[in-house]
């Protein structure tokens, strides 16, 4: 218990994103867009996240975290109690997220697959 803490509302949470172990998402309902996960992944911190929309296409189930069911509150203890208990662990999938970060989310390739996504719907409408 002594090494978690609660912090206050942040208006930047870029000095604290440096020194949390891990960043925890417990979305239930829709995630669209998920910053918070690619924040967690530009620090190289390991998640743990539900399985709610696009969480599981960022979050990759033992490669850069958990991706645990929505609701499951047993399975974000048991990923938590693993992440706490192995250190290699947590700095293991950190670095994988971050490589994952760099290799599909970048803003050039972001913008790169929305603009060949318009040229495909056009295509097929033009």
């Amino acid at each position: 218990l002594d090494s978690i803490r609660f912090a206050p509302r942040l208006s930047d949470v870029r000095p604290l994103l440096s020194e949390i172990d891990l960043g925890i998402i417990t979305s239930i309902r829709s995630e669209a867009v998920c910053r918070i996960a690619l924040e967690y992944m530009a620090y190289s911190k390991p998640i743990i996240s539900t399985d709610v929309n696009i969480l599981p296409e960022v979050v990759h189930d033992g490669v850069n975290g958990w991706c645990v069911p929505v609701g499951d509150s047993h399975a974000i203890a048991a990923a938590l109690r693993e992440g706490i208990k192995n250190r290699e662990v947590l700095a293991k999938r950190g670095k994988q997220g971050r490589k994952i970060l760099e290799e599909h989310f970048t803003l050039e390739r972001q913008t790169a697959q929305t603009i060949d996504l318009y040229k495909k719907v056009i295509s097929r409408h033009a």
